[in-house]
């Protein structure tokens, strides 16, 4: 059985390759690198699985060239750079292996010796311990990330990310079925629709792409709602509070939105471009017995005081009506993120995921949200009456 060292060197190297497959005579000349630039780091090494793996991955070129769109390659000249920062001497023990493509050396993949765990950071003090994973995961996730199209070689930027790729769309609709499937499992036997009262094949989508695009929406949104199936009448509610569109409820409030509208000159002013407009992708409404939208009338206090803020989502919002938002973080390859606006105008119930251990962070995916949202339903924490979901957790 390979040991840990070697399988994580076998991963770069596949990555390295897949960045630049003409790569005839790969060296691996990162051991002598680190002797020459720190032969103290070289000693403390010794017997761990850091040095075995430097001394099996590929090199070539120049080590600070990107490896992926996020990081560069391993540079032992700067392996140490973040003690810059660690003015007390707290974390003598880590090492930064993967720089930040973009500073190059402020941060990025921080490696701990004395655990063989990694996590993304820029300055101490470091995340917490739950926040770090092996070295194997990390480079999976990139290999993974590469193999679905969502990293790609650019010919300009050498490696890049795309916003989002169709395997997002394919998962998304997945965890949607999965979450319609356990609300039917789940209503009262005398309001079930034929056969389980989930989603059919041949149901229709939740909205037609004609009628998308004429609302404007992300693409994301369109692909993801012009193949989600929409699922039997009686379920009103997929989350607490949260409906579905209907093609008059689109059409009021998206299609007749006033082309003077604050989002619409917002967006309109910062040129924003398609893949990076928030889009209301399930609209809040007032109760399973009614399909009009909530709204955020009075931001309260606290957590939401800054909603109206310039640096607040209000701006985003359409009409100020609260649901789940596509929240695209495009540049880091977040375009099928998202968030949960209130009533109160507070955003983000049910959808934090924390720091982000291969990359920069950004909002939890959508199929990461609707799977979250199942566990709420299969756990029973959410309760489902004969319209969907009726109360619960938010």
């Amino acid at each position: 059985m390979p040991s840990q060292a070697q399988t994580c060197a076998t991963l770069h190297n596949a990555l390295l390759h897949n960045l630049s497959p003409s790569i005839t005579n790969p060296r691996r000349d990162l051991i002598p690198i680190l002797q020459f630039h720190n032969p103290k780091l070289y000693t403390d090494l010794q017997n761990t699985q850091l040095l075995d793996f430097l001394s099996l991955i590929d090199n070539y070129d120049s080590p600070d060239s990107k490896f992926t769109p996020h990081v560069r390659k391993p540079n032992p000249a700067a392996f140490l750079n973040y003690r810059e920062f660690d003015v007390a001497g707290e974390y003598p023990g880590h090492v930064l292996l993967y720089p930040d493509a973009e500073s190059g050396s402020q941060g990025g993949l921080i490696y701990d010796t004395a655990t063989d765990l990694c996590t993304w950071a820029f300055f101490p003090p470091w995340p917490r311990a739950e926040e770090w994973v092996p070295l194997e995961r990390v480079l999976r996730k990139w290999l993974e990330l590469w193999e679905s199209g969502k990293f790609y070689a650019d010919e300009v930027e050498g490696m890049a990310v795309r916003s989002w790729v169709q395997r997002d769309v394919n998962e998304a609709v997945e965890a949607w079925e999965g979450l319609m499937d356990a609300i039917a499992q789940r209503m009262p036997a005398s309001t079930r629709a034929d056969g389980d009262g989930g989603v059919s094949e041949v149901a229709e989508p939740i909205l037609g792409r004609e009628q998308l695009e004429r609302g404007g929406f992300h693409p994301f949104a369109v692909a993801f709602l012009e193949r989600a199936k929409r699922p039997p009448q009686n379920i009103r509610c997929v989350a607490p509070g949260i409906g579905i569109w209907t093609s008059g409820s689109f059409a009021e409030a998206v299609e007749r939105e006033p082309t003077s509208s604050s989002r619409r000159t917002y967006l309109t002013r910062a040129r924003f471009e398609p893949e990076q407009i928030p889009t209301l992708l399930f609209p809040a409404i007032e109760s399973s017995k009614t399909d009009r939208h909530t709204r955020v009338v009075d931001p309260t206090e606290g957590e939401a005081e800054h909603f109206d803020k310039d640096w607040g989502f209000g701006k985003f919002t359409l009409g100020r009506r609260a649901g789940v938002y596509l929240y695209p973080h495009p540049q880091v390859g977040g375009g099928d993120g998202v968030i949960v606006v209130e009533e109160s105008g507070r955003d983000g119930w049910g959808q934090s995921k924390g720091r982000c251990p291969w990359g920069p962070s950004y909002p939890n995916r959508l199929v990461e949200m609707l799977g979250m949202w199942r566990e709420m339903v299969k756990s029973g924490s959410w309760v489902v009456g004969e319209e969907g979901l009726v109360s619960g957790w938010r």
